[in-house]
C-alpha cells in the first residue's frame, strides 16, 4: 500500500512533537460553529495526551482529512461525521471526506476498558461556493423617468434622470455580507437586503451597472451586469 507524501510528512510531524513536546492535554472544547473555505486550515481537536489530533480543510481537493496519532496506548480515538458509521483508530489513521454545507463532527476517546472521555461536538460550516446575484432594477427593456417605470423598449433600457438600481443576492452556505454596485465612475455597497444603490451622476450615453455579492465567508459571485441608456443632469 502506498502512503502519501503529505501523509508522512504529518505523520513525522506528530511523532516529533510527541517527543519534544510530551504528553499534553487535550482541547476539550464544544465549538458553537466554524466556517470553512476553500483555504487550508488545521483545527485542532486534542494535543498530546492521549493523542495528537487535527482536521485539515479546504486543501486544493475542497476535502476534510483527520489525521490521528494515538500516543498512549490502550486508548482508542472514535469519530463520527453526521449519521454516519463510528470509526475508530488505536494507532495512527487518517480519514478523508469530500463534502460541502452543515456538518457535526462527534468525537471521544475510549480508554482500554470500554470508559468515554473527552466527547466533544464540532459544527463545521464548510462554504466554497460563490453567492448568487442578479438585477432586478432597472429591467432589460425599461424606460424608467426619475426611477420609475413608465413603460418597455423592445431594445434598450432608457433611465431618464437618477438611476435606482435593485439587486437580488442569496448564499446557502455562510450567507450575504454585502452588495457591491458599480455603474460609470460611479460605486456603492450595501448590506441588507433589499440590495439597493441610485447613481445620481451627469451621464448622457451609455453605462454599464455592473454588481456582484460576497458572502460572509469573503467569496465573490460573478457580477451580474446590464447596459442602460442613461440621461441625467445629476440633480434629480
Amino acid at each position: 500500500m502506498q502512503i502519501h507524501p503529505k501523509t508522512i510528512a504529518i505523520l513525522i510531524i506528530l511523532l516529533l512533537m510527541t517527543v519534544l513536546i510530551g504528553p499534553g492535554i487535550a482541547d476539550n472544547k464544544i465549538f458553537n460553529s466554524d466556517v470553512i473555505t476553500e483555504q487550508s486550515k488545521i483545527i485542532w481537536l486534542c494535543r498530546g495526551r492521549p493523542a495528537f489530533v487535527l482536521i485539515e480543510i479546504g486543501d486544493e481537493n475542497n476535502s476534510m482529512t483527520v489525521h490521528v496519532q494515538i500516543t498512549e496506548p490502550g486508548y482508542t480515538f472514535c469519530l463520527k461525521v453526521d449519521d454516519g458509521e463510528q470509526l475508530s483508530c488505536t494507532d495512527f489513521c487518517v480519514w478523508y471526506f469530500k463534502f460541502e454545507g452543515k456538518h457535526i463532527i462527534e468525537y471521544w476517546f475510549q480508554d482500554s476498558e470500554g470508559n468515554n472521555e473527552l466527547h466533544s461536538i464540532l459544527f463545521l460550516l464548510f462554504d466554497i461556493t460563490p453567492p448568487e446575484v442578479t438585477i432586478t432594477s432597472p429591467e432589460a427593456g425599461g424606460i424608467y423617468f426619475l426611477g420609475r417605470k413608465i413603460t418597455n423598449h423592445k431594445d434598450k433600457t432608457v433611465c431618464i434622470g437618477k438611476v435606482p438600481i435593485v439587486a437580488d443576492a442569496t448564499d446557502e452556505g455562510s450567507g450575504v455580507s454585502m452588495v457591491f454596485f458599480n455603474i460609470g465612475n460611479d460605486s456603492g455597497y450595501d448590506s441588507t437586503a433589499p440590495y439597493e444603490y441610485t447613481y445620481k451622476g451627469t451621464h448622457f450615453g451609455e453605462l454599464t451597472i455592473s454588481v456582484t455579492a460576497i458572502d460572509k465567508n469573503g467569496i465573490i459571485s460573478e457580477p451580474a451586469q446590464i447596459t442602460v441608456m442613461v440621461f441625467s443632469l445629476g440633480i434629480l
